[in-house]
Order: C-alpha cells, then sequence, then structure tokens
C-alpha cells in the first residue's frame, strides 16, 4: 500500500493544493472580512497580535459564552482541524519525514509562515496560539496516519 500511496501522482497534487487551499483560507479569505484599504496603509489600531503562549486559547475557553460560536469554533478547533491533512500527507509525500519531530517541526514553520504572512500583509492578526493549534492539529493529523498504517 505504501509504494501504491507514493506512485500516485494524485497524493503530490493532493498535498499541494492543500497547502495553497491553507494559505488561501488564511490571507485571501480572511482577507474578505477586514478592510483592506485600512490594513494596506498599516492602520493597525483594531489588529490584537498575541505574542503570549495560551493567552487566546485560555481567553476563548474561559468567557466562551461572550463569543458566537463560529468565532470560538474557527480559533480553536477549527485550528487544530485545519492541520490534520497536514499531518496525514507530510509522512506520505515527504517519505524522509516519518518521525513525530519531523512533522512537529514541518507543521510549526508552515503554520508560522502563514501568521508571518498575516503579520506582514495586514491580511491577519499573528497569534502565537494560532501556531501551537496548528501544530497540535499536525501531530493529531500524523496520529491518524500511524494508525491507520499500523492497521
Amino acid at each position: 500500500m505504501k509504494r501504491l500511496l507514493k506512485s500516485i501522482p494524485i497524493v503530490n497534487i493532493l498535498f499541494y493544493s492543500y497547502i495553497i487551499l491553507l494559505l488561501m483560507i488564511n490571507l485571501i479569505f480572511y482577507s474578505m472580512n477586514i478592510n483592506i484599504e485600512h490594513r494596506t496603509f498599516a492602520y493597525y489600531d483594531d489588529a490584537s497580535h498575541n505574542i503570549v503562549p495560551f493567552s487566546s486559547i485560555s481567553n476563548y475557553f474561559a468567557n466562551f459564552t461572550h463569543y458566537n460560536f463560529n468565532t470560538w469554533f474557527y480559533n480553536t478547533l477549527g485550528n487544530i482541524i485545519m492541520f490534520i491533512p497536514l499531518g496525514v500527507l507530510i509522512p506520505i509525500v515527504y517519505d524522509r519525514s516519518k518521525r513525530l519531530y519531523q512533522v512537529v517541526l514541518l507543521s510549526f514553520l508552515i503554520s508560522l509562515i502563514i501568521e508571518g504572512m498575516q503579520f506582514v500583509t495586514g491580511l491577519g492578526v499573528f497569534d502565537i496560539d494560532d501556531i501551537i493549534l496548528n501544530t497540535i492539529g499536525g501531530v493529531i493529523g500524523f496520529t491518524i496516519f500511524k494508525f491507520v498504517r499500523i492497521h
């Protein structure tokens, strides 16, 4: 089965399509909800960047009733779910990335790039907790990959 997955170019297409979709969701679709002109000219009065680990996460869970469900879900579980496919696809597409630490590192770096692009372009808000949650999603995906591979 492992060789079958490697020989199918569709898996590579799926992987790179997924990466493009991640960028689109986090930069393009997110930007539809903000005033582009406002952010393009570097007005960050309404932006709340977070560099304190677990600050946003604890805020969302402690004040669950103060947020509508969509906001709460997207900013917590949505960040995890969004990276689960990455954790599954990395060891399939990259033969050398079959260890947990490699998937953690790649998930972390891809998330860091996305958050950095959001910060630099103003098409989002940098949040260290998004990186943490995305990395957890990658780990869950890797765990699913390992479980399916064993069975």
